[in-house]
């Protein structure tokens, strides 16, 4: 089974690449980083004798929070607490063996499908709350569960039988949507509320198609990336000043196959292709999910993937984005000083106004990723100047707007919950 995860405020394991900035006037399209390795920190042991499917129930107290594992052999999902610490609890008895498992942090709900029917079951206390199916609804094998928050703040949960994707409202179990795709057989998507969007791997390619909510055929992406099938996916969500997401983050794709596992990530925005993660001592992944929840020991969360050897492995967030950062495309420079910043701030560029570059500086006061992005007076994105992680530090980046007109723009810093504004004047 493959499991994805949706992206509310979690965070764990593996692998990608941020600094990837695009330059305002000559259009740089960010290029593919080198294979880049990861190591676990550790693999959580657990009562599941094949896990295929992982997923995160974010409390307000974190020290509360649990990771859920399921897997089809067993009539029960294993659970652990984070921060973790290979402190495993009682495992979750469940009436029958699980092919799909999905945690709602919003409505402290734990979905999992067993057989023809999805059971929502409450946090804490596991009482059955809701129990709903279709006859379209087989009793399957591999068959993941993914949460999909709409713009209307409803709550739908996607499966798949066969070719076919099913949406059901979590409220009444009504099914929602129901739609053929160009799969033989589904066994890893993704969802995307934010964007009306499911990912689905498609083994004949293999590559990724990309439907609406509601089955519309978009388009494909990952042509050419992928060497094997993908047996696991999740999202990683930039969010704004109120933690919502912005749609913007990335996707990420694990492949069936030996250690290291491969990791493909793209950009959640344009699909765009940004590289390779392999995790070492991982391998014959099923099921992969991540949290961002927050807490001391994971600065930003972290990833999980199923290991083949019946274990999860653990990856943070933040390790991953140090390490990717080498491999950047970015042309944010970093000012010298023996001074960490006390708080983030974002300063005004100079000269201004200008013609045709100026320089933009910020200051980060702790490992964050941030954006810094263009806009004109009309709120368009001109241009991505920064996305990604970086370093406690002074940062500067340089702008042409050799190709804009004159005027007055707007940049904006966004990091870790802040946000500050600034304008500019393009003077020709």
């Amino acid at each position: 089974m493959k499991l994805s995860c949706r992206p509310i405020n979690m965070s764990i394991l593996l692998v990608f690449v941020w600094a990837m900035s695009q330059s305002l006037a000559q259009n740089i399209t960010p290029s593919p980083f080198p294979p880049t390795t990861v190591t676990p920190i550790f693999d959580v042991n657990g009562a599941v004798g094949s896990p295929d499917a992982v997923t995160f129930w974010n409390a307000p107290d974190l020290n509360n929070s649990l990771m859920f594992v399921t897997g089809p052999s067993d009539a029960k999902a294993e659970m652990h607490q984070f921060p973790f610490g290979n402190n495993e609890l009682a495992a979750v008895p469940l009436p029958g063996k699980v092919i799909g498992s999905v945690a709602d942090s919003e409505h402290d709900r734990l979905y999992v499908r067993v057989g023809k029917e999805i059971i929502g079951l409450q946090i804490p206390g596991f009482k059955e709350v809701i129990r709903f199916g279709s006859p379209y609804l087989g009793s399957g094998e591999e068959n993941p569960l993914d949460l999909c928050r709409l713009h209307d703040e409803r709550i739908l949960v996607y499966t798949s039988e066969g070719s076919d994707m099913l949406g059901f409202d979590t409220r009444d179990g009504s099914l929602v949507y129901r739609f053929s795709t160009r799969c033989s057989e589904i066994e890893t998507f993704v969802c995307d509320g934010f964007r009306n969007e499911i990912s689905i791997h498609n083994e004949n390619g293999p590559h990724i198609d990309l439907y609406t909510l509601d089955g519309t055929f978009i388009t494909e992406y990952g042509v050419g990336n992928f060497q094997n099938e993908a047996e696991g996916a999740t999202i990683y969500s930039i969010a704004e000043e109120d933690a919502y997401p912005t749609g913007e983050g990335y996707i990420l794709f694990s492949e069936e196959n030996e250690a290291p596992t491969r990791i493909r990530v793209f950009r959640r925005s344009d699909k765009t292709y940004l590289g390779l993660i392999e995790v070492e001592g991982v391998g014959g992944t099923d099921g992969m999910g991540n949290t961002q929840q927050r807490s001391q020991r994971y600065p930003m969360g972290v990833l999980a993937i199923n290991n083949g050897n019946k274990t999860t492995a653990i990856v943070p967030w933040d390790h991953i984005f140090r390490r990717t950062r080498q491999y950047s495309t970015s042309s944010v420079g970093q000012k010298s000083s023996l001074a960490t910043p006390s708080q983030f701030e974002l300063k005004q560029n100079h000269p201004n106004p200008f013609n045709p570059s100026t320089t933009i500086e910020f200051a980060l006061s702790e490992h964050s990723v941030v954006s810094l992005s263009v806009y004109d007076l009309l709120g368009n994105k001109i241009a991505t100047l920064v996305e990604g992680a970086l370093d406690a530090g002074s940062h500067h980046v340089q702008m042409d707007a050799k190709n804009l007109s004159s005027g007055i723009y707007v940049y904006r810093l966004e990091v870790n919950g802040f946000s500050q504004v600034k304008k500019f004047t393009v003077m020709k």
